[in-house]
């Protein structure tokens, strides 16, 4: 018999042998490392509404991408208490990784140090006033 269950970083679902129990492996899709239950999960509920199923299933198709309110009375909740998944958009641009902004801050005052100290060892040398 086999364990199935799903990775917790990409949500694919996975088939191993009940002698992996409490084992780890690494998911085909995303090279996670996976922890293998010690019992096979059981299966998420069969929903009344076949909205609520679809609506799951696009929750794990797009990952950390949809936020849905919790509260069914919050702003965001459509009529009779459904929750209404707010889309969160990204803005596309350039990332600058950190270190970046660091060094800029670090190098523009070195250079005008730098640039200083060869001014006056410039004016040293040739006499200037």
């Amino acid at each position: 018999m086999a364990i199935a269950f799903r990775c917790t970083r990409c949500r694919a679902r996975l088939h191993v042998p009940t002698r992996w129990a409490g084992g780890s492996v690494s998911c085909p899709r995303c090279e996670t490392r996976v922890v293998v239950p010690a019992e096979p999960q059981a299966e998420r509920p069969a929903f009344e509404s076949r909205e609520v199923e679809q609506s799951l299933a696009m929750l794990e198709r797009q990952g950390n991408g949809l936020v849905a309110a919790e509260d069914p009375a919050a702003p965001g909740a459509g009529p009779a208490g459904t929750v209404v998944h707010q889309v969160r958009v990204e803005r596309a641009g350039v990332t600058v990784p950190w270190w970046a902004i660091y060094a800029a801050i670090l190098l523009i005052p070195a250079t005008a140090v730098v640039a200083f100290a060869c001014g006056v060892w410039w004016r040293t040398v040739t006499g200037g006033p």
